[in-house]
């Protein structure tokens, strides 16, 4: 096994209703939070939440907060935006999790289609972020 130099640890969201989103996370995919405090310095609150799997969503509601541009909203358009994109998750059966997103009234932003011998799809989170989810066909 490969010496892993830099673990990946968590990302960032920022969100316009810090205990919505903790509860969209929980319910649609099953995240659990960590915890939960005030960063009175910055003018924020921030959550941790995590799948059991190692890896974290770090929440956080700015006082000040404003929302992305429409671009920022679809793969296509948000492609020719500088910064970070999505959250990309593995799944086992692709087809399966999109109609569990259906029962909670979530539809795919994009996809599922293949591409590069990847079955994926991309759905909104909490403020439209954008998930992709990947199941591999090799």
């Amino acid at each position: 096994m490969a010496d892993i130099r830099y673990k990946p640890l968590h990302v960032g969201i920022s969100v316009s209703n810090i205990e919505d989103a903790v509860a969209w996370f929980e319910d649609v995919l099953g995240f659990k939070l960590r915890e939960k405090s005030e960063f009175t310095p910055m003018g924020f609150r921030v959550a941790f939440i995590d799948n059991g799997g190692g890896f974290e969503v770090e929440l956080f509601e700015n006082k000040e907060t404003r929302p992305p541009s429409e671009d920022r909203f679809h793969p296509d358009t948000d492609s020719k935006t500088q910064g970070t994109k999505h959250i990309a998750f593995e799944v086992d059966d692709l087809d399966a999790e999109l109609a569990y997103f259906k029962t909670k009234g979530i539809e795919p932003v994009m996809g599922p289609a293949l591409c590069f011998g990847l079955y994926v799809a991309f759905i909104h989170g909490p403020d439209k972020v954008l998930l992709e989810f990947i199941e591999w066909k090799r």
